[in-house]
This record gives structure tokens, sequence and C-alpha cells, in this order.
């Protein structure tokens, strides 16, 4: 992978802010507030807020704690199917970017996560 242009990285920067402004006051935009802007090589948005023991993000909104990761699949995918958990394409779990989200079974969410952890061990996957 090459490394992202500067202007890129300004636009993706910019974007942040104007849609950061577009939910001021908001829970969401509170929420947004903690993510930083996308990591150029990987994509990842990291969450910069509270981190729980278990190396998750976490937000509180009214009165209720959720890791952030879920948080953001609820912003921008609606409630997340019952059943199913919130699952990272990108395997960091402090990462929120959306495109890095999806939602699967248990079952499968283990499976990827061991697949990912033989792949890291044979040097065909990296982390940030």
């Amino acid at each position: 992978m090459g490394v992202m242009k500067q202007e890129t990285k300004n636009k993706i920067s910019a974007s942040m802010r104007q849609y950061r402004q577009q939910v001021e006051g908001s829970d969401e935009q509170r929420f947004w507030n903690y993510v930083l802007d996308p990591d150029p090589k990987s994509g990842c948005m990291l969450w910069a807020g509270r981190i729980s023991a278990l190396g998750r993000g976490v937000f509180r909104s009214n009165k209720q704690e959720d890791t952030a990761h879920r948080v953001a699949y609820r912003f921008c995918f609606g409630e997340i199917p019952e059943g199913l958990v919130v699952c990272h394409t990108c395997d960091i779990e402090i990462c929120v970017n959306p495109d890095h989200l999806y939602a699967a079974t248990q079952t499968q969410n283990i499976a990827d996560m061991y697949k990912a952890y033989h792949e890291y061990r044979l040097g065909k996957l990296s982390i940030i």
C-alpha cells in the first residue's frame, strides 16, 4: 500500500469536521468528537475516549454505557439485529470506522478472530 497523499488526508479531515458540525449538540456529536481521523494506512478510525479494562472503547449516553464500536454501528446502520454481534473487519477493537464494522453471529465472530490470529502469526496480517 502506498502512503496517502496530504491532499487526501486534508479532505478526510475536513469531511470529519463537517460531519461533526452537522450533529452538533447531540450524543452523536459527543461520540464522533472522541474519534480520531482515519489512519492513512489502515483506514481505522480509532476511539480516543474511555477504554475498558478489556481494551474496548466505551461510550456513555443517557446513563447507559456500551462499547464504542456498537454505538458507531447503531449511529450508522440502525439497531443491531437480534442475535447478532458487531464485528471488525480490521480486528482493531478500538476502531469505530463504520466501513470496518459488520453484524454477524457470535460463532462467525469467533471463527473470524481465530482466522485473523493465525494469519497474524503467519505474517499475513498486520495491525496498525
